[in-house]
């Protein structure tokens, strides 16, 4: 029996060779289809009866391919069709089996194999460690309770914790208790010098001191360092988790999240607002080195801006997936005086109609339209 000679395994045989002329016999016919259905090979011919295999990847001739496409189509190429072997063969006379006939016997024993594939592997689920502040006596335990009671807010997360001054539970968990500590503040407004307008301007809420101390228990408490990002809520915000992690699972989110500094979502164009506030926890180490040697100003949201911009933690735009009062009213009033419409992104007064995919609605302020709003948001 006549067989043939050509170049190794893995190799493309560069010219047409006839591997059999005239009629096939038993044994051989029954190799070749055994060959081809465990997926190790598939038989190319042209239109001159010579047959073929090829190592897949492997250029082809241009006569080749012109035959190959005439007799398989323009689509030949798909993985299923091109997951191609090459025989070496060897010109050489041979008593009871041929050299082609033993190569294919091999081949067929050895386990099939497939090609590669090119796409990405899944991002991995991000985790989040989330807090809140809660005012004894106040309507916010109202608000936390019907969180729990919904699977939502904080209670939704990986891990979570309420800081009160007062001990007790919400729901079965345990209030972290800040003994000794006042949590009411007065209002003062924001200084000129980090945004706002001075004693003419807007007076809020001067809680950067007990926040503060929010931050140095969550860090001595070390339960963040086993999450990717850290949230903290406001009890009047409606969250929902899910909808954050879809956002954090983005590339540039991903990106940040494993940089040294780290990151925050910035969650409004012209600010960082207080309803919520996500930092990644490399962002929250570095705070632990350096926060105590951030400028002081009044506001905590206005203080966290610029201990970030201190501490070299870059500001991650995701406005678009927040839906706050403070920032939508600053947005509109800004883009009224300038006489521009609205951008696009902007949830545009429907903070309390929690209308669109966004991760968080501030501010909700009774347990009512709290879980009204949830059960809006959450059909988005």
């Amino acid at each position: 029996m006549e067989t043939w000679t050509g170049t190794d395994q893995g190799d493309f045989l560069q010219r047409n060779v006839p591997l059999r002329r005239g009629p096939w016999t038993l044994r051989e016919a029954t190799l070749l289809l055994v060959l081809a259905f465990v997926g190790c090979g598939v038989i190319l011919s042209d239109r001159s009866g010579h047959y073929r295999l090829t190592h897949a990847g492997s250029a082809m001739p241009d006569h080749a391919l012109r035959n190959t496409e005439a007799k398989f189509g323009k689509d030949w190429q798909e993985p299923t069709v091109r997951t191609l072997v090459s025989l070496a063969k060897h010109k050489t006379n041979s008593s009871n089996e041929s050299a082609f006939e033993k190569r294919a016997a091999a081949i067929a024993r050895a386990p099939a194999t497939t090609l590669a594939t090119t796409s990405a592997p899944p991002v991995p689920e991000p985790t989040l460690f989330c807090f809140a502040l809660m005012l004894p006596n106040t309507p916010e335990r109202g608000l936390l309770e019907k969180a729990a009671q919904l699977k939502a807010g904080i209670f939704a997360c990986d891990d979570h914790a309420i800081y009160s001054s007062e001990p007790g539970d919400v729901w079965g968990t345990q209030i972290s208790v800040l003994w000794g500590v006042n949590l009411w503040c007065d209002k003062q407004p924001t200084p000129i010098e980090f945004g706002g307008q001075g004693p003419d301007g807007v007076w809020s809420a001067a809680n950067t001191r007990v926040f503060k101390i929010i931050w140095g228990a969550i860090i001595k408490d070390g339960r963040w360092k086993k999450h990717d990002w850290i949230a903290k809520t406001d009890p009047d915000t409606v969250f929902l988790p899910w909808n954050l992690k879809e956002v954090l699972r983005q590339p540039q989110f991903v990106a940040a999240q494993n940089t040294t500094a780290g990151g925050y979502l910035q969650n409004c164009p012209f600010g960082l607002y207080g309803g919520m506030e996500v930092v990644s926890s490399n962002a929250v180490r570095r705070m632990s080195e350096q926060m105590d040697s951030c400028p002081y100003v009044p506001q905590e949201d206005v203080y966290m801006k610029y201990c970030f911009k201190h501490m070299g933690v870059p500001p991650l735009v995701a406005h678009w997936a927040f839906c706050f009062r403070g920032c939508d009213i600053d947005i509109q009033n800004r883009m009224y005086a300038e006489g521009s419409p609205v951008p696009q992104g902007f949830c545009q007064n429907h903070f309390a109609e929690c209308l669109g995919h966004h991760a968080a609605f501030h501010a909700l302020k009774n347990p009512w339209t709290w879980e009204q709003c949830f059960w809006r948001a959450k059909s988005q």
